[in-house]
């Protein structure tokens, strides 16, 4: 198939796609009992639209992290072999303790990435804090010090970081991070998730995974979906700018 250029002729493609793996991952999570959570932009979808926000172009599910360090042997002993994983080791620019799920089937470009890749999902481990104490401090310290060397290699504390990762390994302060995140606490958070601090919300308002329809399909989302989107959206219903209604994927094809 041609590449397609207009994002409007493709967007129900990639979602097409999107809702192709959801099927596969929700069925294998739940075959090993592993809760899940649909989570940023597909929760507000399903709340607002009923599904996919029109010009959404991937999903977030995160997982607490004592079933997330079990994802990458299960998804490759077990997924069809088109799935592709990525994460901060593969050495392609992933942020942090993202984990990516690829169609490989699939080929886009997004702006601002020069690499091409498949139709994704990305994954977050969920970790339990008591958001105000010292090791969820030094947690954020590191997410902070990743931040800044991953993003702006000029500065000294950059240097200082990549001097470590020759002795420590590049991605030192992210496998550090694995080791010290707090196992308890009355709060939840994604250290590396996309609202920053805004992440840390109240244990119950993730609380049980609920089913929502989500496409025709079912799948799971945090227990309080407002209380969680008003965190992370202020007013959520409110529909952005038609100027800002745009999708990041430039061109899509199928292998």
């Amino acid at each position: 198939m041609d590449e397609i250029r207009d994002s409007d002729k493709f967007i129900n493609d990639v979602h097409q796609v999107l809702l192709n793996m959801m099927r596969d991952i929700h069925e294998l999570l739940m075959r090993h009992n592993i809760p899940y959570y649909i989570n940023g932009g597909g929760m507000l979808g399903m709340v607002r639209h009923g599904g996919f926000i029109p010009w959404d172009d991937d999903l977030d599910i995160v997982i607490e992290r004592k079933y997330f360090n079990q994802l990458k042997k299960l998804f490759k002993s077990e997924l069809p072999s088109y799935y592709k994983i990525d994460d901060v080791d593969s050495g392609i620019g992933i942020w942090g303790e993202i984990m990516k799920l690829e169609d490989s089937r699939t080929e886009i470009i997004e702006q601002g990435i020069v690499e091409p890749h498949g139709v994704f999902i990305d994954f977050f481990p969920l970790d339990s804090t008591p958001a105000k104490g010292l090791r969820d401090k030094i947690c954020w310290m590191v997410v902070s010090l990743y931040a800044i060397s991953f993003s702006d290699h000029s500065r000294l504390i950059s240097k200082v970081v990549r001097i470590m990762g020759g002795f420590l390994g590049k991605n030192w302060l992210v496998h550090l991070l694995t080791h010290i995140v707090p196992r308890r606490g009355q709060y939840r958070t994604v250290y590396f998730g996309r609202q920053g601090r805004k992440e840390t919300v109240a244990k119950e308002i993730y609380g049980i995974p609920q089913l929502h329809k989500f496409e025709g399909d079912y799948f799971y989302f945090p227990q309080n979906c407002d209380k969680l989107l008003t965190q992370f959206y202020g007013d959520y219903l409110k529909l952005p700018p038609v100027e800002s209604r745009h999708t990041h994927i430039i061109s899509f094809r199928r292998k």
